[in-house]
């Protein structure tokens, strides 16, 4: 399997293919039968989404397999996770002001998780939010973005923000991808977005395992809150903080979302031979198209 960017197939498969394996009492558990489209066309999808087949799909999705991304027993960050990744903080009177005087260049684009919405600063990312698939014109992604910084500038650059795609779905894979952020928050929503950072693609941890590793164990809920306020999903991953028995719940840009990313990310760790995706004593069902 590579991970060389190309042809994203459309998202809203993937996230139907989800939805019918996650209903409960399906009879059908076949992952394409949801999808609307023939089974050939999906297990295309598949391979060309994420190197995998439908089969390796509906185990990587199921709840057992989510939690066992919690990897007990094994160390949970990894301080070199992030040391590719450059963290600079907007000058608080530009953050008060929700960077007035500032040009803010951004661009949509196509990812393997739906139509994402990228915002630089300076040359840093200080954006990333996921547009609805109902919102063709990506009119209210860049409604809420114009909102977050409503003193700057917008200035549409997409072949600007072309590059941050490409290093996010690198580093989603597990490959050092090196990015500079440029982040607009309090000292304490900081110290959680570095600490999500450490967190190795192919892996999850519990929201409590977050508050203990920046000295706040029972500041659990805080550290939910400063999660939820993320501005740069994805290349933060707010989406490998999971509950404690493996439910996915409170990701801003769905649940479904949630799952297909780790769910893409696992099988990058499968096919790589990286971080195990799958819960101990547990196999990944063998196919010709994962190695």
């Amino acid at each position: 399997m590579t991970n060389a960017p190309g042809p994203t197939p459309p998202y809203p498969v993937i996230a139907a293919a989800l939805q019918h394996l996650v209903t409960p009492d399906r009879g059908n558990r076949d992952p394409a039968a949801g999808a609307a489209v023939t089974p050939s066309e999906f297990n295309r999808i598949l391979d060309q989404w994420a190197g995998i087949t439908p089969e390796q799909f509906a185990h990587l999705a199921e709840d057992d397999q989510i939690k066992g991304l919690l990897a007990p027993g094994q160390r949970l960050f990894d301080a070199a996770a992030d040391r590719s990744v450059i963290i600079d903080s907007l000058d608080p009177a530009d953050a008060r002001k929700r960077g007035a005087a500032l040009r803010l260049h951004f661009g949509f684009h196509d990812t393997p998780f739906g139509r994402a919405l990228i915002g630089l600063v300076d040359g840093g990312v200080c954006w990333w939010s996921f547009a609805d698939s109902d919102d063709a014109s990506g009119a209210a992604a860049r409604a809420i973005l114009a909102a977050e910084w409503s003193g700057a500038t917008l200035v549409e650059d997409a072949a600007g923000t072309a590059p941050v795609a490409v290093t996010a779905r690198r580093r989603a894979a597990g490959e050092d991808a090196p990015v500079r952020l440029l982040l607009r928050g309090t000292p304490f929503q900081r110290e959680v977005w570095q600490a999500l950072l450490r967190i190795p693609a192919g892996r999850a941890v519990r929201y409590r395992d977050v508050a203990a590793a920046i000295g706040h164990p029972t500041a659990f809920r805080a550290v939910g809150r400063a999660i939820g306020a993320n501005p740069v999903s994805l290349i933060v991953p707010c989406h490998r903080v999971i509950q404690a028995n493996g439910l996915i719940h409170n990701y801003r840009w769905g649940a479904l979302r949630k799952r297909a990313i780790l769910v893409w990310e696992a099988a990058c760790q499968a096919g790589s031979g990286a971080a195990q995706p799958v819960a101990a004593g547990v196999a990944m069902p063998s196919t010709s198209r994962m190695p």
